[in-house]
């Protein structure tokens, strides 16, 4: 039995009840007079339903707006009222307010079924997306399948674009970029295919057409799919601009597509930053800025400034990046998706790098701790999602299963009993394996260690450079200035490749490719990779202060993008894990 089910309703119940006490109670009385005397018509004029632009009076105005739709039992209005309230709330990040308004909305609806399906359907997408940014992943995920559910049933199949791409925001959420981009494409086949002249949904054709693009161009960007994303976001801007050049474009929808091309813009200056193009990367995020200022579209300027600061950050312009960096931190502070938190991260490592760079090592210290505090948040939602994932499956497939074994004799719970004594016998012989596995890689990591210590420093003999074709002086000079690039820990740098490695010593790349593979027994990758483990494991060995880092941080100071390879190649080079070599550091020193 689903033990959630009573608190959902509760919450449901206190809901309606919430919104529709914040409606009639908190009106200001002088205003409430005077809006009371507006017919229906002249009330709707003041108000904005589907914009982002913040009214401060349109609250009062919808507030008045759904007073009189009761009274008069007009329930698309009752809709818009109560999908205008929601918005509002919404995009003053009050996402509970927000849900509150949307369930009183479908608890009006419901009544009315088939003839108001549609806008059953567009409250259950906006309360999924509440939800979403409240990182409520399956609950989320169930306000959709509701919405698609009576999609299916009153066959509302115009609208399955916007309900498919809100799921594929999920998969983004959880870092499935691959299913993301797979949802995506398959909106995109669906709308080229299409009457566009007949096509009804959340959005009209042509603003869901180019979303679907962006969406495209943004989940090839995040699987690092640069030049696919660059070809789909220049797409977008190219239709977009198709659009905004039209004569007579409604207001409404000029408004929304001069947000897409702020979102394509944006899209298109980040991917120019992972191509090391900062300057053209600026260049577009400057345009963005425009449409920011000149309509206050605030959606995409988060990334901007992030952005900006990690381009100042490379340029070496760092109290720029400073600038920049703060700007996103203010904004993604208040944020708990997990997209916003990658970001938000990402902001925290601008401000520390930057601070580190300039000599205040106060500030970077300061925010070091807010980077781990909240990166430890980040892990324990993933694990609450899986957690919750988990149980959800486990209900929904084996809940007869369970019942059936409840209903069975009481010696069960002793055959149980002694099975979790086994287990947990057999975990503690793991455990106490795992440890000594530990301890011995540990103590065989010591001694690798030593002896590259002791062999550092290689010198050429005619036995092992006859089987290149390379003079012994070339060579020896090579090696020289490679053991110098070492010195000064290149490795670290994420730009040096095999080319610039090559130019930066004065060689050409068959040269120095060969002589790595002779002398270092390594293909120039493995050899980077080996050089930041070496030096990662010897700093955290002999500065404590390291060790006290996130391996996220720790992963950015040695030179990888990600944690996951930074863990992968300490693994394969050390034979522990970072955790586990800092937990036996502290241990043994």
């Amino acid at each position: 039995m689903n033990t959630t089910t009573p608190k959902k309703l509760f919450l449901c119940l206190a809901g309606i009840f919430f919104s529709t006490f914040i409606c009639f109670a908190f009106q200001n009385p002088k205003v409430s007079a005077k809006l009371d005397n507006l017919s229906m018509s002249q009330l709707k004029d003041n108000i904005s339903f589907y914009t982002d632009k913040e009214d401060p009076e349109a609250e009062q105005y919808l507030q008045v707006y759904l007073k009189k739709a009761i009274e008069k039992k007009q329930v698309y209005a009752v809709f818009e009222a109560y999908s205008g309230l929601g918005k509002i709330k919404y995009h003053e990040n009050k996402y509970l307010e927000a849900i509150a308004f949307y369930d009183s909305g479908l608890a009006y609806l419901k009544k009315y079924g088939k003839q108001h399906a549609k806008e059953i359907v567009l409250l259950l997408k906006d309360k999924g997306q509440s939800l979403l940014d409240m990182q409520r992943l399956n609950d989320a995920y169930e306000c959709y399948s509701k919405a698609l559910d009576t999609i299916a049933k009153y066959n509302l199949n115009d609208l399955k674009v916007s309900l498919t791409s809100n799921i594929a925001n999920i998969k983004s959420e959880t870092a499935d970029f691959e299913e993301a981009l797979k949802l995506h494409q398959e909106n995109l086949a669906i709308l080229e295919q299409v009457n566009k002249k007949t096509y009804a949904s959340y959005n009209d054709y042509d603003t869901e057409y180019i979303a679907t693009i962006l969406n495209i161009a943004t989940a090839h960007r995040r699987l690092k799919e640069f030049e696919e994303a660059l070809k789909y976001t220049k797409l977008g801007i190219a239709k977009n601009e198709e659009i905004l050049n039209e004569k007579n474009i409604p207001d409404k929808k000029n408004r929304f597509h001069q947000k897409l091309k702020g979102h394509l813009l944006t899209n298109q200056g980040i991917i120019y930053f992972y191509k090391n193009h900062f300057d053209l990367s600026l260049d577009y995020f400057d345009k963005a800025q425009i449409i920011k200022d000149e309509l206050n579209i605030n959606s995409f300027s988060l990334e901007c400034d992030l952005f900006r600061g990690k381009c100042y950050l490379k340029k070496g312009n760092y109290v720029q990046a400073i600038s920049f960096g703060k700007n996103a931190i203010k904004g993604y502070e208040n944020r708990y998706q997990f997209s916003s938190t990658r970001n938000l991260l990402d902001a925290y490592l601008v401000l520390i790098k930057s601070y580190k760079k300039l000599g205040q090592y106060e500030e970077a210290t300061i925010y070091d701790e807010k980077y781990r505090v909240r990166y430890d948040q980040v892990f324990n939602l993933q694990e609450i999602h899986i957690l919750n994932q988990l149980e959800n499956e486990y209900e929904s497939k084996n809940l007869k299963l369970l019942n059936q074994i409840l209903q069975k004799r009481s010696s069960l719970f002793m055959i149980a009993a002694i099975i979790l004594i086994i287990l947990l016998c057999i975990g503690y012989l793991f455990y106490k394996r795992k440890i000594k596995k530990g301890k011995q890689a540990f103590g065989a990591l010591m001694h690798k260690m030593t002896l590259l210590e002791e062999h550092k420093n290689i010198t050429v003999t005619k036995k092992s450079q006859q089987h290149l074709q390379i003079d012994e002086q070339t060579i020896q000079i090579i090696l020289d200035k490679l053991n110098r690039l070492e010195q000064e820990h290149f490795f670290l740098d994420k730009l040096y490749d095999l080319s610039q490695t090559a130019q930066k010593i004065g060689t050409n790349t068959s040269y120095l490719s060969a002589i790595i593979n002779h002398y270092k027994a390594k293909n120039f990758k493995e050899y980077m990779n080996q050089l930041k483990i070496n030096h990662a494991v010897v700093t955290l060995k002999e500065n404590k202060t390291f060790r006290k880092y996130a391996i996220a941080a720790l992963a950015e100071e040695f030179g990888y993008n990600s944690t996951l390879t930074f863990s992968r190649a300490f693994k394969k080079y050390a034979g522990l894990n970072p955790s586990e070599y800092i937990a036996t550091l502290n241990k043994n020193h």
